[in-house]
């Protein structure tokens, strides 16, 4: 067996810090794949709460229940373009982030942060658990075109 080859966990297989930034409830299946894999995110970015329901009362993301309820490092920031959103985010040092439906066109200031390559999915096929396995490059199959 080769080293890809190895089941998670396994010695010797690297697991990646991940950064992950989404916002909508369909961002949560894979986020929850992420967190039971050896890929388990460094740090979860979504937005903070915002005024809903009768009384607008605040509410957090779908996304910050999810990290809260598998214990992940949370950061709720207005934005990561700049300030204490672009900060949290870099200092999580990054080798991949993994972008679902976080609502806000990144700068190249925060695509170069990760040391491999950003993960982004532009489609609703991130909605299955099989989401994490096809969005595994650049962004998933659905979003490039490929079969």
């Amino acid at each position: 067996m080769s080293g890809g080859d190895r089941p998670a966990g396994t010695p010797g297989r690297r697991s990646l810090r991940v950064a992950f930034l989404g916002n909508d409830p369909w961002s949560v299946p894979p986020l929850e794949a992420l967190a039971a894999s050896h890929h388990r995110p460094a740090l979860v970015v979504t937005a903070v709460p915002k005024p809903a329901g009768r009384g607008s009362r605040l509410a957090p993301t779908a996304v910050a229940d999810a990290a809260r309820r598998v214990g992940l490092q949370l950061a709720e920031v207005e934005t990561v373009k700049r300030g204490a959103g672009f900060d949290s985010l870099a200092a999580s040092r990054p080798d991949v982030l993994v972008v679902v439906a976080y609502g806000e066109i990144l700068p190249d200031a925060v695509l170069g942060l990760p040391s491999i390559a950003p993960s982004t999915c532009t489609s609703r096929c991130c909605r299955s658990s099989a989401a994490p396995r096809r969005s595994s490059t650049r962004s998933c199959s659905a979003s490039s075109g490929r079969a």
